[in-house]
């Protein structure tokens, strides 16, 4: 999640993080001595009326808005 500028009002954008576009990711836990890997494949909707560069687009933006907001907070403190 973003770090946010101290406000009186709430501001929904620091309550989540920008998802993470489609492809594949390596997931690892670790318990005591133990570790798993296993890959993870996210994918877009195949049925979604958005195309890969809307998908792109979207998330460019949304990154450059968390920036934003963590610049902002930043700056207030």
């Amino acid at each position: 999640m973003p770090k946010t500028a101290k406000a009186k009002t709430f501001a929904f954008g620091g309550f989540a993080a920008p998802t993470v576009p489609a492809g594949t990711y390596k997931v690892r836990v670790t318990k005591g001595a133990n570790t798993y890997e296993t890959d993870l494949v996210l994918q877009y909707d195949p049925n979604s009326i958005h195309s890969a560069e809307d998908h792109a687009v979207q998330h460019e933006t949304a990154m450059k808005l968390y920036g934003m907001t963590e610049d902002l907070a930043y700056m207030v403190d």
